[in-house]
């Protein structure tokens, strides 16, 4: 059967991929399956017929409508089935075909084509999310469909640029659905409403897709612009391939257009990501998290997040390098079972496991900002957010770890200026050791003095900011006074956005006035808000092991009464000798926080001197 000019834009759908398949000697070719149109049901009154096209190109099938649909025929109202023979039609197996199911509401007589009212709906692939299906020589059976999209009215393009000097085949697509996880191929097909192919090269390429009237009606809210480069050429998007996003803000995360009526012109496209080449280990991780006050089935979306950093604060300032796998947990749930075997995480790697409770979602990528909830899997024992994977199923939290939604997100810039001494240090690896470095409130330290030095303990849900210094490097590795440094030679620890919620913030406020609320030194009066740490991680596995060396920003205490007066701890008896005993920055404001001379505060690795 022909059909006329009014049924060509319904064969452009949800095609992430374009099989490439070679032909085959012609013989009986038959395609079958189920209709499922109980999402429109109640508004269904005509036929429902099964179209079949050779292509879901919008471009081929301007060029020759006529040679472009196979043929078009009606279902078993009944058993809502369908058969069709396609061995007289101009196809063959390996040919590639869409599959359109459609309900014409008000057909009456002559060539059925969809209108404004009528509903349509595509075959995809499960395996590759493509309307274009590959046939088989002989029973093509459980080709199944869902019509749930209604025909409306409009004419809508959007248009820009897809940067970069990369070259490849680009597939390009607008999408008005969430994105529920980092794996592309689980966009919902029935959210793609845009679709068009061009070829790149080393230059930046215009682009234009035609935003088809299905579905959706103008104007349409949060439309993500996806752009694939299909760098082999291989028509798949794989390993390798780039993705990339219409991205406005300054964190390069994709963000949400709205389409209106006409054209939609400068929706600019950048690449962002690399489409991992799958590990394919049957890895996963599997476990619960602790909840934030005020969570339920009814609140905005609960993400699990995958990290593979070196540094947790790459979470804040870089999370598309950061992420390797996000899930959008399912309303009010807090249990998961993440399959990692498509991403390219493998045993052995360190990850970090984060919760965020993004109140401020749209649909899209998850991104931490101002009143969101982030937790961490996190160790008080070895102050470490790493977790090392393993082959099989890996518990979250482990042992010794817990996981709590329990950081509150701000929205502020503040930093501490700090310097290296290398102090007691003799000796270590350089290619494997690295230097972790903690600031804690006061409230998460536990100070104890013994005779063989000094003790500390700290809990993570404390800290302040931390960030990691690989190969180890010191600013000072002299008994000599420490040097007068210049700013630029100052080290920098950001201060993370995310902070515990019992900790009180003064977001708003003006420097010198403090950021954070301290504590009041009961024997002093003064004001006392966090301690720096620094730990000599000698093997760089991010934990704290027996052979790691502490360091912190001291005071010194020579002791020659065989007791020590610790302001807010009262006296300790402690052998003769001189101490280095850790010590306060008094106040945290915004912006870059120095020593009160102007300099860094010095971390030394060394504890006491005996006489």
């Amino acid at each position: 059967m022909r059909i006329n000019n009014g049924v060509l834009m319904i064969l452009v759908a949800a095609s992430l991929i374009t099989a490439c398949v070679n032909k085959q000697e012609k013989g009986p070719i038959t395609i079958s399956g189920k209709i499922d149109a109980s999402a429109v049901s109640g508004s269904a009154s005509g036929p429902t017929l099964v179209a079949v096209a050779k292509t879901d190109s919008i471009e081929a099938i301007e060029r020759d409508p006529a040679g472009a649909i196979v043929m078009i025929a009606g279902i078993d109202e009944h058993s809502g089935t369908y058969e069709l023979e396609l061995g007289e039609y101009d196809v063959q197996p390996g040919d590639p075909v869409t599959i359109i199911a459609f309900i014409d509401n008000a057909y009456a007589n002559g060539i059925p084509y969809p209108k404004r009212g009528d509903f349509i709906g595509f075959y995809i692939e499960p395996s590759s999310l493509s309307t274009s299906y590959a046939l088989k020589a002989g029973a093509n059976p459980n080709l199944d469909i869902a019509i749930n999209r209604e025909v409306f009215s409009f004419d809508a393009a959007v248009s820009g640029t897809v940067g970069g000097t990369d070259a490849g085949d680009l597939i390009i697509i607008a999408y008005a659905g969430e994105i529920t996880s980092s794996d592309m191929s689980a966009l919902d097909t029935s959210a793609v409403i845009g679709y068009a192919r061009a070829s790149k090269g080393a230059a930046p390429t215009p682009y234009r897709v035609r935003i088809m009237p299905y579905g959706y009606n103008v104007p349409i809210q949060n439309v993500y612009l996806i752009a694939v480069l299909d760098r082999n050429r291989n028509g798949v998007v794989d390993g390798g391939d780039a993705i990339g996003f219409h991205a406005a803000g300054a964190n390069g995360l994709p963000t949400p257009i709205t389409v209106n009526e006409g054209e939609n012109a400068g929706i600019d496209i950048a690449f962002s990501m690399t489409v991992p080449v799958p590990s394919g280990v049957a890895m996963s991780i599997k476990g619960s998290f602790a909840v934030p006050a005020g969570y339920n089935a009814s609140s905005k979306p609960m993400y699990l997040i995958v990290a593979r950093i070196d540094n947790p604060k790459t979470l804040f300032t870089d999370p598309l390098a950061a992420i390797k796998y996000f899930y959008k947990m399912p309303p009010g749930e807090f249990v998961f079972n993440i399959d990692l075997s498509k991403t390219d995480l493998v045993p052995g790697d360190r990850v970090v496991v984060a919760t965020l409770w993004d109140r401020d979602n749209a649909g899209g990528f998850p991104y931490p900002t101002r009143g969101d909830k982030l937790g961490l899997a996190q160790n008080n024992d070895t102050y470490s957010y790493f977790i090392e994977l393993a082959l099989g199923v890996n518990p979250v939290p482990q042992e010794g770890y817990e996981f709590n939604t329990n950081k509150l997100i701000y929205d502020f810039d503040s930093s501490v200026k700090f310097a290296l001494d290398r102090g007691a240090i003799e000796s270590y690896n350089v290619d494997t050791a690295q230097i972790i470095i903690l600031c804690v409130h006061v409230n998460g330290v536990d100070i104890g003095i013994k005779p063989s030095g000094v003790s500390v303990k700290i809990d993570m849900d404390y800290v302040l900011g931390s960030t990691v210094i690989r190969p180890p490097a010191f600013d000072h590795i002299t008994s000599a006074p420490h040097p007068i440094l210049p700013a630029e030679d100052m080290r920098t620890l950001g201060i993370f956005r995310a902070l515990y919620q019992e900790i009180v913030v003064w977001e708003n406020s003006v420097p010198p006035d403090p950021l954070i609320q301290g504590v009041a030194n009961p024997s002093s009066g003064e004001t006392e808000t966090a301690y720096l740490f620094a730990v000599l991680d000698r093997n760089g596995n991010g934990n704290l092991d027996s052979d790691d060396v502490v360091g912190y920003y001291n005071r010194e205490y020579v002791v020659t009464t065989g007791s020590i007066v610790i302001p807010g701890y009262g006296s300790v008896a402690v052998p003769n000798g001189t101490y280095y005993l850790p010590a306060t920055i008094r106040t945290i404001s915004t912006g870059a926080n120095t020593n009160s001379d102007g300099q860094p505060y010095w971390i030394t690795f060394r504890y006491y001197d005996p006489p």
